[in-house]
């Protein structure tokens, strides 16, 4: 899943679990033999690395979708049949609503779906569906000057992006052109801005319950990841005590 098809490792651990629960059930019904994962460990979830964006990071992209420097790429047409495409357009687009993502911790599909109808006064309040099980939750989130800047209060299609948002597929691939413009070495896609939401929130002192709280979770384990890369963060600056 890695190596062959280009997987993240956190997709890999998710995949695997799939493959457990479903080997297992055929296992027991007598309709394949020998259990599969009978000596192979998936590993633990918080085992795996989680890639976000520092909030120097964060602040980097913020100030680029500011200066609107994306919106200069061009294109060049390949065949004097076709025109230049000013790719810069879809990048500037991308880019507004992968921050909102940051500043919200939503999923690829809570912004799709995210409507002028869910501001309400100064936050957003919205019901998120939750996993495979259609588990909804209501969760109502402050908004702030950084995050209102990026809201089009305005769109005459009660959507609050100016176009639709783009499939998570098309999504990644420009995201990856961003991050290239914007020099930040590490593999991004759509998820990692609700990793960074809960990781920067902790990092900048937002209490454990709150940032559990807007992300949706129900059980404090699930937030409990985060919380651990924060620590060992925490336990990376305590270090320098040893350089004294």
């Amino acid at each position: 899943i890695i190596k062959t098809l280009g997987q993240a490792e956190n997709t890999a651990y998710h995949a695997m679990c799939f493959l457990r629960k479903y080997t297992r059930i055929l296992y027991k019904d007598g309709k394949i033999s020998p259990y599969p994962f009978a000596n192979f460990i998936v590993g633990d979830t918080f085992e795996v690395e989680l890639e976000y964006l520092e909030p120097e990071e964060l602040k980097s992209l913020h100030d680029l979708y500011d200066s609107k420097e994306l919106l200069k790429i061009i294109k060049t047409a390949k065949s004097k049949f076709a025109q230049d495409f000013n790719v810069g357009e879809k990048y500037q687009e991308v880019l507004r609503y992968f921050l909102v993502a940051c500043y919200t911790g939503f999923r690829h599909s809570d912004i799709k779906t995210l409507e002028r109808k869910h501001i309400k006064g100064k936050y957003i309040v919205k019901k998120l569906v939750k996993g495979r099980e259609g588990k909804h939750k209501i969760v109502r989130i402050p908004i702030r000057k950084r995050l209102f800047s990026l809201l089009d209060m305005e769109n005459f299609n009660g959507l609050l992006f100016k176009n639709a948002v783009m499939e998570d597929s098309q999504t990644n691939k420009y995201l990856k052109e961003i991050m290239k413009v914007a020099m930040i070495n590490k593999h991004v896609t759509f998820h990692k801005a609700r990793y960074t939401f809960a990781i920067v929130s902790l990092i900048l002192g937002v209490k454990f319950e709150v940032v559990s709280d807007i992300l949706g979770h129900s059980e404090y384990t699930t937030t409990q990841r985060y919380a651990k890369v924060v620590n060992s963060l925490k336990d990376e600056d305590m270090n320098k005590w040893d350089k004294l």
